[in-house]
């Protein structure tokens, strides 16, 4: 919207700069009946008794304040001004669409301190775009004096990270002394039913060194986890009421999609709608569905969309994980940034389950992952957990986001319980990896 008021601004005294030469160059300033004086009289009487230039500057610094693109403030802004602009009498008022494509990012919260040697609260505001620091950390504190380019070689390569690294660092070490005084500590995560621990919490490359009495232990992880979950929401009976999984089951689910019934929501509509349009054709549409869900139950899920995504490229397993992390949780508007070519070159080899996701994601892109994290929470917190829990009461396990860990030995009940568990709730057979400690 700021440029868009810009380019008129521009427009505007670009006319009058043209008009004014113009009659400059061919009419002389004297001429009788070229000022309107009336007009002037009017328009300075505005100007000097019923001017609200200082109202809405004020309102625009002291209440609007900051307004960086796409925020929730710039959005507040934008409703503001059209909602004046309407007072006015203005008629046809509406925004233009300016990079409404990218990341978001709002300061919700920020608390600075300094704690050695003295304590001593700071003042302090994160630069736009900094990534949260998920809770409190600690971390060195390094002052600069930065005034001209050559300053800027003189810390180059030393601060970058800096407290990232250090912070880490630190989470780490009383990650390991938390368990090795046998300070042990669980909380479930409200949104999604995730199981966090000690061991969630603590770096996966010292995950190995962990044992349970002297016995090491082995993790089973269900392989392509949230792909695999996500060949669910490419079928109708998601959608609506049955005897299968369904969005009904799952209020977290459905508080993403407010407070009108399922039944009447919209949004949830057409992705029934578009799922049952798709499954009823004997198109090609309908193969694009089965095509993906037959590369999920490959076995070798990566490699599979490699091939059909990349044929003459050198297989890479950690791009293609990216590419479908883009898929999964990046919003509908990330597709127009140049960092979105894997996630383009899904829409193109996939438009079918592609769309699928777009109208999941259409008014909050955490939709998706949300809904394949409950289903995942569901299956391992909720019932493989509970089950091994009554069948054997004695048996340590641990458990990992979509994994759980035992000691070894005993692999094998885990991951029969954790197959029959996902076939019996989903109607999807999985695959189990294994990794040892």
């Amino acid at each position: 919207m700021k440029t868009f008021f810009k380019n008129k601004l521009v427009r505007v005294i670009s006319f009058v700069l043209v008009l004014t030469s113009s009659f400059a160059f061919s009419v002389p300033l004297t001429f009788p009946g070229l000022v309107d004086w009336t007009m002037v009289a009017r328009i300075r009487e505005e100007g000097l008794h019923r001017s609200k230039v200082m109202e809405y500057e004020s309102y625009i610094v002291d209440v609007l304040g900051a307004r960086l693109t796409l925020s929730r403030d710039m959005q507040r802004a934008q409703v503001w001004a059209l909602d004046e602009m309407k007072k006015m009498g203005l008629s046809q008022v509406n925004s233009e669409a300016y990079m409404d494509y990218g990341v978001t990012w709002d300061n919700e919260y920020v608390s600075a301190h300094m704690i050695e040697p003295d304590y001593m609260p700071l003042n302090a505001y994160p630069v736009a775009y900094t990534a949260g620091t998920e809770g409190k950390i600690n971390a060195e504190a390094m002052v600069v004096d930065i005034q001209t380019k050559e300053d800027i070689e003189l810390y180059r390569g030393k601060l970058k990270g800096k407290p990232s690294r250090t912070s880490k660092r630190y989470k780490a070490l009383a990650a390991i002394d938390k368990i090795q005084r046998g300070e042990f500590y669980y909380n479930i995560d409200k949104t999604v039913g995730r199981f966090h621990s000690n061991l969630t919490n603590i770096k996966k490359e010292l995950r190995q060194f962990v044992t349970y009495g002297n016995k090491k232990i082995v993790n089973m992880d269900i392989k392509n986890c949230q792909p695999l979950l996500s060949t669910l929401l490419l079928k109708s009976t998601f959608w609506k009421k049955s005897k299968t999984i369904n969005i009904y089951q799952f209020s977290g689910i459905y508080k993403q999609y407010g407070n009108t019934s399922i039944k009447y929501n919209k949004n949830i509509q057409d992705i029934l709608h578009y799922i049952m349009l798709v499954e009823n054709s004997k198109s090609q549409a309908s193969k694009g569905f089965q095509k993906y869900i037959k590369l999920v139950n490959s076995g070798d899920f990566y490699r599979g969309i490699s091939k059909t995504i990349a044929p003459n490229t050198i297989y890479d397993k950690d791009k293609m994980k990216v590419m479908m992390f883009m898929v999964f949780f990046s919003s509908n508007r990330f597709i127009g940034q140049i960092k979105a070519i894997p996630k383009k070159l899904f829409k193109i080899k996939f438009p079918e389950v592609y769309k699928v996701f777009q109208l999941i994601k259409k008014n909050n892109h955490a939709t998706l992952p949300i809904m394949l994290q409950i289903i995942e929470s569901q299956i391992i917190v909720e019932r493989a957990t509970k089950r091994i829990g009554m069948e054997r009461p004695n048996l340590p396990i641990f458990t990992i986001h979509d994994s759980i860990a035992t000691i070894q030995g005993e692999e094998a009940y885990v991951e029969s319980v954790l197959k029959e568990t996902i076939f019996e709730y989903t109607g999807l057979s999985a695959k189990i990896g294994k990794e040892f400690w």
